[in-house]
């Protein structure tokens, strides 16, 4: 599968492109028997569930549906059912939503310690308070690798035992300079702080830019300058195509959006956008590609030195009666092999 990543710092990742919902299982979560309380076919149909719920934690379903998903027959899919409800996982609305589905909440708490280790040894480190270390590192330069490192940490929610990620960690400062790291924990205690998120939130959101690193190979301060241009320079055309997040986006699909921006009669961001949004209410079959909306739309404002939208209305539809007129039997140029054409098949996670 084209799709599954080995991730620099130890994980693999299986997704397709534009993934909106995963989820995550590490090893240490394993060892302290979190498989252990998802016996025979229950593991599948808990997957399943995970990556299906809404933000409510709600999926309206029943076992025909998923048994379309899983190696599981209608019988053990309620099986795995009865399995997760008697252990507390989900709950089970015994009454039917509209005509054929019935309403599962999973209880996310009950998921929550699975990476707890209660063990007596372990309760100096789960109470350490390293916040002082965070604000250490953002107002000094030239500090310890301990600095960083409980810096990182001050960043984990109450009640966990750091050491379960130290190895991981200790790869982060392998692989990013002292300077990225400081930078990584900037943007973290930024957003917390401004979005007034939790320790759990902020540890979610610290991983995940990581893990956008990674993906992106972002591992010296001046690549990261880079993407933060194109990110400043291209987010709002990628949320009009529809990527709702930064890490979403391939750096491939980056430059494309710059290069209708900056290169040769570089268009405005609000022309470029109404071309996308042109090019959505004209393709009436799926989610037009880049190419399509470079060829059709970009091209073409970009060629006519277009400056407003107004223009931008004007050409287009000329454009598109023009392409009315022509006899059905006319043999048009194509100038691309469409055959080759990658842009949107880009592992995107």
């Amino acid at each position: 599968m084209e799709n599954i990543k080995l991730i620099e710092h130890k994980k693999i990742r299986i997704c397709c492109d534009n993934e909106k919902q995963s989820i995550e299982l590490g090893r240490e979560s394993i060892k302290h028997g979190f498989l252990k309380t998802l016996p025979g076919p229950s593991l599948p149909v808990f997957i399943y569930l995970l990556t299906h719920i809404d933000t409510n934690q709600s999926i309206r379903t029943n076992p025909a549906i998923m048994a379309g998903f899983l190696a599981l027959d209608r019988e053990n899919i309620k099986k795995g059912l009865e399995i997760l409800k008697k252990h507390d996982y989900i709950n089970l609305d015994k009454e039917k939503k509209g005509n054929y589905t019935y309403e599962i909440k999973v209880n996310l708490n009950k998921i929550v310690g699975s990476c707890f280790n209660n063990n007596e040894n372990n309760k100096n480190n789960t109470n350490q308070n390293f916040d002082d270390y965070r604000s250490k590192v953002l107002n000094k330069n030239n500090l310890a690798k301990k600095d960083y490192i409980k810096a990182l940490i001050s960043f984990l929610p109450q009640g966990i035992d750091y050491t379960l990620i130290e190895e991981e960690i200790e790869h982060w400062m392998k692989d990013f300079d002292n300077k990225m790291i400081k930078e990584l924990i900037r943007r973290v205690d930024k957003w917390v702080n401004k979005n007034n998120k939790n320790k759990k939130e902020g540890f979610y959101y610290l991983h995940g830019i990581v893990d956008d690193w990674y993906n992106k190979k972002i591992f010296d301060y001046e690549r990261l300058k880079y993407f933060d241009r194109m990110y400043r320079e291209t987010n709002k055309l990628a949320n009009c195509y529809g990527f709702k997040n930064w890490f979403n986006v391939s750096e491939t699909q980056m430059e494309i959006f710059s290069e209708w921006l900056n290169e040769d009669n570089g268009l405005s961001v609000s022309i470029a956008k109404y071309a996308i949004k042109e090019a959505f209410r004209r393709k009436s079959d799926g989610q037009p590609s880049l190419k399509y909306i470079e060829d059709n739309f970009i091209i073409p404002l970009k060629e006519n030195n277009v400056k407003s939208i107004d223009q931008a209305r004007k050409l287009l539809n000329n454009n598109s009666t023009q392409k009315k007129k022509e006899p059905k039997n006319k043999k048009r140029e194509e100038n691309n092999n469409w055959e080759k054409f990658e842009w949107d098949i880009e592992d995107l996670n």
